[in-house]
């Protein structure tokens, strides 16, 4: 029964964990869909989740979304301990998006919050390089223009100018109006910062054509940079025109205010620029601005006289500008991307080509081994065909030898058949002859004695046959002498 009761318990225990988690992971998903567009929402649903038992992922997503919503509600006490702790796990387990976030949304808080330019680029550079493996152009636009404010306030010009251009690029992607406003401002100030006025005023111009499907801060930043545009240009009236009520009244005044209080000095009312600048030194904390106001205050001092005073501003500008130059040491971070970029370029190409390698390895090493398939087989056939030519010419040698023997046997057995003629031929032409009645002096082959029946015996001729004595003696017995003359030589002994 105890052991019942401790099962039913441990089972609940489980339960009950694995539903607190399904639940904080389902206010976390909430919280992240609506972040970017209502930072405040998200905050609201990130203060109901219980942090105690999160698991290493929940609390990774958690500190990330904390962050962002922080940021976005332009809390001036945010720092960068939680995303730091969330960029651990996500170097190790999560996906590259919550990866790139999270490093885009250090880099931000450590260029507004903490004025750690450095570390806030290197935090950015590795969030463009695992952007670019992702579709999603949110993203990147995002990073682009980051990179653009951080190398616009570092003094980089140039890749102030090249991040400017890419947030242009990606803001047209997304057909985004109030983005695309912000990307021709962002162009305009980068090439101000290089000097080429003439196209910074082009960009503010091209932007004011998408200011209709903007939001209100867009078009109230565009309009003061076109007033600020205006202003160098010394016509203080199209200027004023710019400076509406609704431009000076925007979370970023300082431009517009900057620029209306230098039309109050241009225009000799000293005592109104003066008010304006104060204020502006007195609210505004961005180091940047600080350093804004203070150059424009010392000029206006230098033109009331008051070099005192004016004198006094210049070094509150160099303090500020010295402390921005020592964090920030611009040269150093410009290097420090260069080197970034190239080496991220050089892993991007070897990781393209490293398959094209691959494959030319394999190919190399397939050829290789046909290569040496088919020199073994090569050599094989050659071997089989030379044993098959050694045993031709060793049948070949003994069948000339059969033939040299032959011939040889065969000339042989020639003489021997041409002598069996000439003795076949030579009683065969004495018997015609013989018969014939021809010469009588032909010496007959060797016979043994023949007596005639009804002749009286005689002596014998040598040679088996009596020699006639006339030639009538011819004509009686012509028939009786041409049938044995045709076997002549096998006549058997006769006996008397």
């Amino acid at each position: 029964m105890k052991r019942l009761i401790f099962t039913v318990m441990a089972v609940g225990l489980l339960i009950a964990c694995g539903g607190g988690s399904t639940d904080t992971m389902r206010r976390l998903q909430q919280a992240e869909d609506v972040v970017e567009e209502h930072p405040d929402s998200a905050a609201g649903l990130l203060s109901q989740v219980v942090t105690t038992g999160m698991t290493e992922e929940e609390t990774a997503l958690y500190g990330l979304l904390w962050t962002m919503a922080e940021f976005k509600k332009h809390n001036k006490d945010v720092n960068d301990s939680l995303v730091s702790r969330s960029i651990d796990y996500f170097d190790h387990h999560g996906d590259k998006r919550h990866r790139a976030l999270a490093y885009y949304y250090r880099g931000a808080v450590r260029h507004y919050a903490m004025h750690r330019l450095p570390e806030a680029i290197k935090d950015l550079k590795m969030a463009e390089g695992l952007s670019e493996g992702l579709d999603d152009w949110q993203l990147k636009s995002k990073i682009d223009e980051q990179l653009a404010f951080t190398n616009y306030y570092s003094q980089n010009a140039a890749l102030a100018v090249k991040y400017s251009q890419k947030f242009l690029r990606d803001a047209k992607m997304l057909n985004d109006s109030t983005m695309v406003v912000r990307a021709h401002q962002t162009v305009a100030g980068s090439y101000e910062l290089l000097d080429v006025t003439d196209s910074a005023f082009v960009y503010l111009l091209r932007g004011l054509q998408w200011i209709d499907g903007a939001n209100e801060l867009a078009r109230r930043d565009i309009m003061a940079a076109v007033a600020d545009m205006y202003k160098q240009q010394k016509d203080y009236l199209r200027a004023e025109q710019y400076l509406k009520d609704e431009v000076l009244s925007a979370s970023n005044k300082v431009s517009g205010y900057v620029t209306l209080a230098d039309i109050r000095m241009a225009q000799g009312k000293m005592d109104e620029a003066e008010s304006l600048y104060q204020s502006l030194l007195q609210e505004e904390e961005h180091p940047q601005y600080r350093m804004q106001v203070c150059s424009h205050l010392a000029q206006l001092y230098e033109k009331r006289g008051d070099y005192e005073r004016a004198y006094a501003m210049r070094l509150r500008h160099d303090e500020i500008s010295d402390s921005l130059v020592k964090a920030n040491d611009s040269q150093r971070m410009a290097q420090w991307q260069q080197q970034y970029d190239e080496e991220r370029q050089a892993k991007e190409f070897y990781r393209r080509t490293s398959w094209m390698l691959g494959l030319i390895i394999a190919l190399a090493v397939l050829v290789a081994l046909s290569i040496a398939v088919g020199t073994w087989w090569h050599r094989r056939k050659v071997r089989r065909l030379s044993f098959r030519l050694d045993e031709d010419a060793r049948r070949i040698s003994e069948l000339r030898t059969k033939i040299e023997l032959l011939e040889k046997s065969g000339a042989e057995n020639g003489q021997e058949i041409a002598r069996l003629k000439e003795e076949l031929e030579k009683p065969h032409g004495a018997n015609i002859g013989y018969a014939a009645g021809g010469h009588t002096d032909v010496q007959p082959v060797a016979a043994a004695p023949v007596h005639r029946r009804g002749h009286s015996q005689g002596a014998a001729v040598p040679g088996g046959l009596f020699r006639p004595t006339a030639p009538e003696a011819l004509a009686g017995v012509g028939a009786q002498v041409q049938r044995p003359l045709h076997r002549a030589v096998h006549l058997p002994h006769y006996a008397g």
